[in-house]
């Protein structure tokens, strides 16, 4: 019989963490649990997995992860709990409180190892796996567009086939790989950033943090070959005009434009660039009740304009998505951009990033 006792607030944040790997349906009921091993907690659903080191000596056994996530959940942080593994059972007693949760034998529970020899990541391609992901495609059935592809060259790359983003690093050792997006979207949330990473024998890829691991499987199929857009990106993108703006006053006027065309799945939005000013106007197709006409001018700063003033029809939601998912992480309040044709993907807005 195995006993463990510490208090709520030293557990309950790893469970909340853990909670979103493991699986609510699957073939394997020991996935629905949390492995309890010794100093550690592990959860996965089969596709993405975490091992978290609480720092508190726990029993081996498994516990139903939502149930004993939210019990635990219901009391005070500084409240006492007791965990004993029983007969094929974890009883939990806090308080007064007495709650039995049934438990299989740990040897159900897929095995998981740890590579023991992690890559440490470098900060440009922790940068990278934030600036990239929001063009990830969010569609499963494009398993080879579920991710950021890093070329083996150290430009990491992502695309859902409608939007690009790419960037250069200096990571060592990083070989042709899609890094999965059931990880990144799970991790990228956590506001720290890994610090290695690794490829097991099995074909998962592993993201190392200070007080946890987490695992993905790699997806399956070939990335398109975004490298020929991104060449003939950068050739035109030599020519084309760039501007700089105050980023809220950019993000804020994307909103306001785009709630009169919100029910056009295209999100139209018309940019017009003179030396002064970025003119910005949404032309609603008609099926938005009561919307109309929207026009606003963002005061910029040109980098690089000549002649009449240049137009592009844009999907404004993509656009502001960008804005502001790199405004989150990465970038100051000013922002350079930049905008032309290009070959397969129409209009280019091109972000230049630091």
């Amino acid at each position: 019989m195995a006993k463990s006792k510490c208090t709520v607030k030293d557990l309950l944040p790893a469970l909340l963490t853990c909670r979103p790997f493991a699986s609510t349906k699957t073939m394997v009921p020991a996935m629905q649990h949390f492995l309890l091993w010794k100093d550690s907690i592990v959860a996965t659903n089969g596709h993405v997995g975490i091992v978290y080191y609480p720092q508190v000596p726990l029993p081996e056994a498994t516990v139903p992860a939502d149930l004993f996530t939210k019990i635990m959940g219901s009391f005070a942080e500084d409240a006492v709990w007791t965990i004993v593994e029983r007969d094929g059972k974890v009883v939990l007693t806090v308080g007064k409180y007495r709650g039995e949760f049934p438990s299989y034998p740990v040897d159900d529970f897929p095995k998981v190892t740890i590579p023991k020899k992690p890559v440490p990541l470098s900060e440009e391609s922790v940068k990278s796996f934030r600036q990239l992901a929001f063009c990830m495609s969010t569609d499963d059935t494009r398993q080879n567009m579920r991710g950021v592809y890093f070329d083996g060259s150290g430009v990491g790359h992502a695309t859902d086939n409608r939007r690009i983003a790419w960037r250069a690093t200096k990571q060592s050792g990083l070989k042709t790989i899609l890094i999965p997006a059931y990880l990144l979207e799970r991790v990228l949330g956590w506001g720290e950033a890994p610090t290695g990473y690794a490829l097991d024998p099995e074909g998962k890829f592993w993201l190392f943090f200070s007080d946890k691991s987490v695992f993905s499987v790699l997806p399956e199929g070939a990335f398109p070959d975004t490298a020929k857009v991104i060449k003939a990106h950068e050739a035109q993108a030599k020519t084309w005009p760039q501007f700089s703006c105050e980023r809220g006053v950019l993000q804020a006027a994307l909103q306001r434009l785009l709630f009169s065309v919100e029910d056009d799945p295209s999100k139209p939005i018309r940019l017009q660039l003179s030396p002064t000013s970025l003119r910005l106007e949404s032309t609603p197709t008609g099926t938005q009740t009561g919307a109309g006409r929207m026009v606003e001018e963002v005061p910029v700063k040109t980098v690089r304009v000549k002649g009449t003033p240049i137009t592009a029809l844009v999907n404004g939601d993509y656009f502001r998505e960008a804005v502001g998912f790199f405004d989150e992480f990465l970038l100051g309040d000013t922002i350079l951009a930049g905008f032309g044709e290009g070959r397969k993907f129409g209009v280019f807005i091109s972000l230049l990033t630091g």
